[in-house]
């Protein structure tokens, strides 16, 4: 069930409701729930996140390595053919 279709629920039996106390327990419910697919969203963007960065440090890194080789390798056949 959708956060869209939950708040339709809830609105639903509210406008149906006569018990002002299961009225509120039933907000209390929906706010719970949507702090918490909230939470799990900004952690796992905050994960992706991460691990993009990581990913992205692990190129650069490789990339670097071959620069120098390259750099190495050009280096050692300039002096073998000197």
């Amino acid at each position: 069930m959708t956060i869209a279709e939950r708040e339709q629920q809830i609105l639903r039996i509210k406008s149906e409701s006569f018990q002002s106390e299961m009225t509120s327990e039933l907000e209390n419910t929906l706010r719970m729930e949507v702090a918490g697919v909230i939470k799990t969203t900004i952690e796992a963007a905050r994960f992706r996140r991460v691990r993009i960065l990581s990913l992205s440090a692990e190129v650069d890194l490789r990339q670097d390595v071959m620069v120098i080789s390259i750099v190495c390798w050009t280096i050692s056949m300039e002096e073998s053919l000197s």
